[in-house]
């Protein structure tokens, strides 16, 4: 079998040495999920194509485990989901937690919902119709917020509107779909990401959000004033 090195920093070889991690198995994984991405994409496709951040890569290989374990041969919007609850270390699902959506309580509707079958004796290795959609539509969210990367605001964004697969259904079930919208996670996504890299704590970045917040609400206010002027002249 060939082998492909991987370079790693030290800090991140250490824990996954201590933590007994298969590299290879999750190496391999995380390689055929980019390849089917790749090769599920249109033929258009171009290399200036906006990339997945890390926490959603992770999420998108977890996905595969999820639909193994669910009984299905192809990945789909319920898996990503999956995926994301199993990736621990996702910013924007600590920020909706904090809103009183907690993992807990969707994992809860998740298994309602979805319909688990019997798990297959090996991993998953395609991304079906609806989990491609979901990241179409993450994709087309991270073009229009500017962000450069689709982060894990897109992709929550994207398996609460997808109308394909069960996850929209799931999060509506918890009522996330009335409660956040693009500003709100993005919001978070920025804010927590901050808060990581300033060693805020969480309290001190829920505070700048609801800054940040009631200035954007201001700046629409502003913006939506001429308006209802325009309107009312007409």
């Amino acid at each position: 079998m060939p082998k492909i090195n991987v370079y790693l920093p030290d800090d991140l070889a250490l824990e996954i040495k201590q933590a007994s991690l298969p590299v290879s198995a999750l190496c391999q994984r995380a390689l055929r999920a980019a390849l089917d991405e790749v090769n599920a994409a249109p033929t258009d496709r171009t290399a200036d194509e906006i990339p997945l951040s890390p926490h959603v890569a992770s999420t998108l290989s977890l996905s595969y485990t999820a639909a193994t374990r669910r009984g299905s041969d192809a990945v789909a919007s319920e898996d990503l989901l999956q995926g994301l609850l199993d990736e621990e270390e996702s910013l924007v699902l600590k920020g909706i937690e904090h809103l009183g959506f907690s993992r807990e309580l969707i994992q809860e509707q998740l298994d309602k919902i979805v319909v688990a079958g019997t798990p297959l004796g090996s991993d998953t290795t395609a991304l079906g119709p609806s989990a491609l959609d979901v990241l179409a539509i993450a994709r087309a969210d991270a073009e229009a917020m500017r962000t450069g990367i689709v982060n894990g605001g897109n992709l929550l964004w994207a398996l609460m509107t997808t109308e394909q697969g069960d996850s929209r259904e799931v999060l509506a079930a918890v009522g996330l779909d009335a409660a956040v919208d693009h500003r709100v996670l993005g919001l978070i996504e920025i804010g927590y990401s901050y808060g990581r890299h300033t060693r805020q704590n969480p309290a001190t970045v829920s505070r700048e959000l609801a800054r940040i917040s009631a200035r954007l609400d201001d700046i629409e206010k502003k913006l939506e004033s001429p308006e209802r002027e325009s309107r009312s002249e007409q």
